[in-house]
């Protein structure tokens, strides 16, 4: 039985249209609303070169007008990487303050007018595309959230800014903003003479402005009232995935690896205030995200996954109704939400690994941590500083995204510490995407369709919930698919979804079953951890000793028979914190399948060792059976594809000239090779120089 309410019904009613439109405030906080004005202080913006290189633009120049002393000292954290400043005075933006917390409303007016200038060029023509003493201004206030236009000194549309953080801090009177997405405007990208750049993201935004209080009521800043552990009722979902983009890339197509992000959005249906702090304090929450891919065969595999965002500062938005009581950031208040957007959740500075965290209580130490390099203490010493474009972030093979008919899925969670209704921390999104070159654009808009659970629930023919005693669940589904008349095959995927005791082994009853196109997938792009496969007395069995299942994660688990499938228990055994076998309702073969097959007996080998010009790899199939002979250099990733197809029974050579599968030499260094042939998976290493 599934373990959690479900939240739909809930999601509908808070995810209504009515709920992307700008919430009328309640005659009290009407009354309550100050208005200031910002009229000088300084921008920041960091331009993403390298996705820019991707998209076939480049940063031509910049001129800026530095001006550190004429803003307010910082009080949002920095985001990653450098950037170029530009001064605004003279200006005339006025926005709404109610009880100390700044209001994304129609009171929002004026500019921010900005001195010094940059210039784009399009690398396909070399045109310049200049952008001097630009203008921010408020633009839609019905958004869920902050949202300005930048237009140029003509008043022509450049970009947008959004899903950033904003704060007003009455100890320095100031407001201040963070992480906002800088997107290309549909006019600018039109005027460069390529629309499909519209809305792209090249940017993160960050603003600091001294602030001077023009009219309105002035009353007692909000008190936040001290819930602390009392309040039973936590209660964090899910509100939106409003966009997914890549990010950046190692290597080239079509051997390279993306990095991509996505924003998403929470909202507070509890009855207490969530804290939101920074990430070396413990109390705050941590998001995951995920990338899925459905083959025209049906099978659903996780492709991808992003290490741990942690959450470092709360909106006060509206999407999930009025946000009676704003807060400082420190914390998400009930009934307001708040979205961290693609450069957030992208930022290396934030990112760090999953094994931190316990995901049965959703906490997180920070002694020792990723941030402290490692140090027996608390203090933060590390960043993104040092780190490859790729790193910690939602990160994807290229090779994966090649199935242009296959249907893809973006999905995100939020880890919350004491959250009593996890089903709704969790959903997903369809997306779609092009490719140009070494670019790609991606599909995936804010929706009121968001759906809540995980995209496995929407899977398989089979679907169980399990839980481990005093640790979290594991989802367990299984589809049959039929391949060729009088051909079953079985796939297993098997989603962890906040088990801290890791899934090290899955065994299945087969009985007799003559088993083909035995199978395994998991997510990282290591394919030498892969789980190894033995058939033996009457079951399939897979098992690991150094990739463990943690959660988060889902593996796939295959094989093909002739006959047919019928209802069966499958076992699966958990090692962290307690060895525990659950049985599980699933499809087997039937007891009619028969024709036991031969267990295979790989003799896998090479020479000459090192390779300089040919080497020749052996082996010994003792009956026909499919075969994949694949070549990885020292990451994991597939440099060449030998063999995938069946082959026949008895002694089998290969020969490997030190070509990648483009034709390319590959470089001096230390290879992998592995032969998969049935149920038995084999690899050696293989020196390759000069």
């Amino acid at each position: 039985m599934k373990p959690f309410r479900s939240f739909r019904p809930v999601c509908a009613i808070i995810l209504s249209a009515g709920a992307f439109s700008q919430v009328a405030p309640s005659p009290a906080a009407a009354a309550a609303a100050e208005i200031w004005t910002a009229s000088s202080g300084l921008t920041t913006i960091h331009f993403n070169t390298d996705i820019m290189s991707s998209m076939g633009l480049s940063l031509a120049e910049v001129v800026e007008s530095r001006g550190i002393e004429s803003a307010p000292q910082a009080q949002l954290p920095a985001m990653e990487g450098p950037g170029w400043q530009f001064r605004f005075e003279g200006s005339d933006l006025r926005f709404p303050v109610d009880r100390g917390r700044v209001r994304w409303s129609e009171d929002w007016t004026g500019s921010l007018n900005h001195v010094g200038q940059f210039a784009f060029r399009t690398v396909d023509d070399g045109q310049l595309f200049y952008v001097e003493d630009f203008i921010v201004q408020p633009a839609d206030h019905a958004s869920i959230g902050p949202r300005f236009e930048v237009t140029d000194s003509y008043g022509l549309p450049v970009f947008e800014m959004v899903d950033g953080y904003l704060g007003f801090y009455s100890e320095d009177s100031s407001l201040q903003g963070v992480t906002f997405d800088l997107t290309l405007s549909s006019e600018f990208a039109q005027r460069m003479g390529s629309t499909r750049l519209a809305g792209r993201t090249v940017g993160t935004v960050a603003l600091r402005a001294h602030a001077q209080w023009l009219h309105g009521d002035s009353p007692e800043l909000l008190t936040r009232p001290a819930v602390g552990d009392t309040c039973l009722n936590r209660d964090i979902a899910l509100g939106a995935l409003n966009r997914i983009e890549y990010w950046n890339r190692s290597g080239s197509y079509p051997n390279g690896v993306l990095a991509l992000s996505m924003a998403t959005t929470s909202c507070n249906l509890g009855e207490c205030d969530v804290e939101w702090e920074a990430p070396m304090a413990v109390d705050h929450p941590g998001i995951l995200m995920s990338l899925y891919r459905i083959d025209t065969a049906g099978v659903l595999e996780q492709i991808g996954i992003s290490e741990t965002k942690h959450a470092f500062f709360a909106l006060s938005g509206n999407q999930c109704g009025d946000c009676p009581e704003p807060s400082d950031g420190t914390y998400l208040a009930v009934g307001c939400s708040d979205t961290y957007s693609v450069s957030a959740n992208a930022d290396r500075n934030y990112l760090a690994p999953r094994d931190e965290w316990l995901a049965y209580t959703a906490s997180w130490d920070c002694f020792a941590s990723h941030f402290t390099n490692g140090n027996p203490d608390c203090e933060r010493v590390h960043g993104g500083s040092g780190h490859g474009p790729i790193d910690h972030r939602l990160q994807v093979s290229e090779a994966e995204l090649a199935d242009t008919s296959a249907a893809y899925f973006y999905e995100a969670s939020y880890l919350v510490r004491g959250d009593i209704d996890k089903s709704n921390n969790i959903g997903w999104q369809p997306t779609s995407f092009e490719r140009d070159g070494n670019d790609y654009l991606f599909d995936g808009e804010t929706t009121v369709d968001v759906n809540i659970g995980p995209l496995l629930e929407t899977w398989g023919d089979v679907h169980e919930w399990v839980s481990f005693e005093d640790d979290g669940s594991v989802l367990v589904a299984t589809k049959v698919i039929e391949p060729a008349v009088g051909q079953v095959r079985l796939e297993y995927a098997i989603l962890n979804f906040d088990a801290d005791r890791q899934i090290f082994k899955v065994s299945i009853p087969v009985g007799s079953a003559n088993l083909s196109s035995i199978g395994f997938n998991d997510p990282n792009l290591n394919v030498l951890d892969d789980w190894s496969a033995v058939v033996n007395e009457g079951k399939i069995t897979w098992t690991t000793t150094n990739n463990p299942l943690s959660f988060g994660q889902m593996f796939n688990f295959r094989y093909s028979f002739p006959g047919e499938a019928e209802d069966g228990q499958i076992e699966v055994s958990t090692v962290m914190g307690g060895a525990e076998t659950k049985l599980v309702n699933s499809k087997v073969p039937s007891t009619a399948s028969s024709a036991p097959g031969t267990p295979l007996s790989l003799q896998l080998g090479h020479t000459p060792n090192p390779l300089s010009n040919i080497s020749t790899i052996r082996f010994e199939l003792p009956n026909s059976t499919p075969a994949s002979l694949q070549v990885f250099d020292v990451s994991g990733r597939r440099v060449r594809s030998l063999i995938d197809g069946l082959l026949p029974s008895g002694p089998q050579r290969v020969e490997w000239d030190g070509l990648d599968d483009g034709g390319l030499r590959v470089r001096s260094g230390v290879y992998y090779y592995r032969l998969q042939a049935g149920p038995q998976t084999e690899a050696n290493s293989i020196t390759v120089i000069d």
